[in-house]
């Protein structure tokens, strides 16, 4: 009887062996072949997918950022300021006079040259055609041409002097702008606490006030005028 039980237990124990034996292949086949599979595609990078490098999904990446704080923007119009504070806008209408009456001379100059040098020309065609045109006639001419060439020369190089005398001029009223202005949100920014100002000017014509609580113009205005800044 014990022998028997023996040879059953011997039995059942080959059997397990033999299963086991074969499923541990089987698996190490898998393994094997996933370790293959995951070494020939290590360096392709066309074969491994994107999203499991990174998910457009994943905020993880996000987490650091906070939401913006609200800011707090002034509006403030330049051209508005120069043109309703007197003392400003009696020294920029000078600049623009001056700078207009330059202008104006330059074109003057330019036009009586080229009406002397065509009514100088008309003269010599006629007298040649008359056969009355000698060599001293058209040397005289071309002389009192040049002559007045050179006096328009002159007078150009003057404006340009005027010219940049008035530029240096607007430099200093831009300087004086800047620094009333600057002056003038110092003590408003005081009371409002502003974040940010945008500016309009001539050459800026972009920005809007859309909300009339933020246009500080007018404040300035009265700030300028009633000479608490200068």
């Amino acid at each position: 009887m014990k022998n028997n039980i023996a040879t059953i237990a011997l039995s059942i124990g080959l059997v397990v062996l033999y299963i086991l034996h074969f499923t541990s292949g089987t698996s190490g086949d898998t393994i094997s072949n996933g370790a293959l599979l995951n070494d020939s595609t290590a360096n392709d990078s066309t074969l491994i997918d994107s999203t499991a490098v990174f998910s457009i999904g994943d905020s993880t990446l996000l987490d650091s950022l906070n939401i913006a704080e609200y800011s707090k923007v002034g509006y403030l119009s330049i051209e508005k300021v120069v043109y309703m504070c007197p003392t400003l806008k009696v020294d920029q209408d000078r600049i623009v006079r001056i700078q207009k009456d330059i202008g104006a001379r330059e074109i003057t100059i330019k036009q009586g040259l080229q009406k002397l040098i065509e009514r100088k020309q008309v003269e010599a065609e006629e007298l040649k055609a008359k056969g009355l045109l000698t060599q001293m006639g058209a040397q005289s001419m071309q002389e009192e041409v040049y002559g007045a060439q050179m006096k328009a020369e002159d007078q150009m190089k003057n404006l340009a002097q005027e010219f940049q005398a008035s530029k240096e001029l607007e430099a200093k009223f831009a300087k004086r702008l800047d620094e009333i202005i600057g002056k003038g949100l110092d003590k408003i920014n005081k009371k409002m606490e502003l974040d940010y100002i945008l500016i309009e000017k001539r050459e800026l014509n972009t920005v809007y006030a859309l909300n009339e609580k933020n246009d500080i113009t007018e404040v300035m205005i009265k700030l300028i005028n009633s000479k608490v800044v200068k």
